[in-house]
């Protein structure tokens, strides 16, 4: 059953390469909501810091003693120079390259060379507590690293909520790192997930998936505006992705064992899942026509590290790498034609193929609205 028809283009042409619109998603998009921006096993120990760009800002994950992961303003106290510029290993100390100040992996001030107010090289009074790494609101789930750059704003478990309840059948905890691949796309991300939400184009770029008919097979998600997608009734059988005979989650109903989610979690999260892997691919906005996507695939227990299961793990990758190859060109092609002004006057809606991408864009679209409101 399929929702009502709404308007295509929610959004306007320049929201796929104007710098001010790309500016503006930075303003609320991807700073008011909790983003997806790194994976655990990019900083597997503790002590391991790894420098982002989110939002336009530096941004500094850093693995603790402890096995979490905590994320902190990229910048150095003293005189603002960038933290750290390069992936660093198991460090005690994070150093600053310009005056070598140091903080503890919790972000706490411990060293200031030559700046004391007990010789006078430091103003008096001066306190070290007060001069920590600003944090940055950061939580993990299931491998995934998110942040909030906003001070407030949803808590993390508010944000993951739809997503956490529709997958309850699911032992999250058994899912474990199996592989990933690395993309860069030159179009919009948005365009990257509205064509991963797109089933209509199945049938003709991606035959190995099946007919009208098969591609159909599906019903629209909409948890919350959160977890927007499909699930197809039977794509976890029919469809060849490499895995077969490899350990699966435990107890699943009939119709999950069938079944698969193809979701995004708003705003820059795709899913898959079946019962033997998710994949989930990161979808980082680079520029206006520039985006690059990590696709990380998680196995169930035994799955991500026996040998015996070694080529379904990398038949795996390659189905979806073939997948994806396929769609670039499409893509591109789609980002190019975002500038001209035939590409605003369009049909509206499928009610049956077009769903998840019109909800996709209209929640894009009103929170960039409500800035430039609130602007006037």
């Amino acid at each position: 059953m399929h929702a009502r028809v709404l308007p295509l283009k929610e959004l306007p042409g320049r929201a796929y390469w104007d710098d001010a619109y790309a500016q503006a998603e930075r303003d609320t998009v991807l700073a008011r909501n909790w983003v997806h921006v790194a994976s655990g096993f990019e900083l597997p120990e503790p002590g391991d810091a790894l420098p982002i760009s989110h939002a336009g800002k530096p941004v500094l994950l850093v693995r603790q003693a402890d096995g979490t992961i905590r994320g902190f303003h990229n910048v150095c106290r003293h005189r603002g120079c960038q933290l750290v510029t390069a992936p660093q290993s198991r460090r005690a100390l994070l150093s600053c390259p310009f005056h070598l100040w140091a903080y503890r992996l919790d972000g706490r001030l411990h060293k200031t060379p030559f700046w004391d107010p007990a010789d006078r090289t430091a103003p008096e009074g001066f306190d070290p507590a007060r001069f920590g790494l600003m944090p940055v609101a950061t939580a993990t789930w299931c491998d995934q690293v998110f942040v909030r750059l906003a001070d407030d704003g949803p808590s993390f478990a508010e944000h993951i909520a739809p997503l956490a309840r529709r997958w309850q059948p699911y032992e999250l905890s058994l899912a474990r790192y199996g592989g990933h691949a690395t993309y860069e796309i030159r179009a919009n991300w948005k365009l990257v997930i509205q064509n991963f939400l797109d089933t209509l184009h199945l049938p003709f770029l991606h035959p190995q998936l099946g007919d009208v008919e098969k591609a159909k097979h599906y019903v629209d998600v909409n948890e919350d505006d959160t977890v927007i997608g499909i699930h197809y009734l039977s794509g976890a059988v029919d469809k060849p992705k490499g895995d077969g005979a490899m350990p699966i989650f435990p107890n699943l109903p009939p119709a999950l064992m069938r079944g698969q989610d193809i979701v995004v979690l708003y705003p820059n999260t795709m899913l898959e899942i079946v019962p033997g892997h998710i994949l989930i691919f990161r979808i980082e906005p680079v520029a206006p026509a520039l985006t690059r996507e990590v696709i990380s695939a998680y196995f169930v227990g035994d799955g991500a590290t026996d040998p015996a299961f070694a080529s379904a793990r990398k038949d795996l990758l390659a189905a979806w790498d073939t997948l994806n190859r396929q769609d670039f060109a499409v893509v591109t092609a789609w980002q190019a034609a975002q500038v001209s002004p035939a590409a605003e006057n369009q049909p509206e809606v499928s009610p049956v193929w077009e769903m998840s991408g019109a909800a996709f864009r209209g929640r894009i679209a009103r929170e960039v609205r409500a800035r430039e409101v609130g602007a006037r």
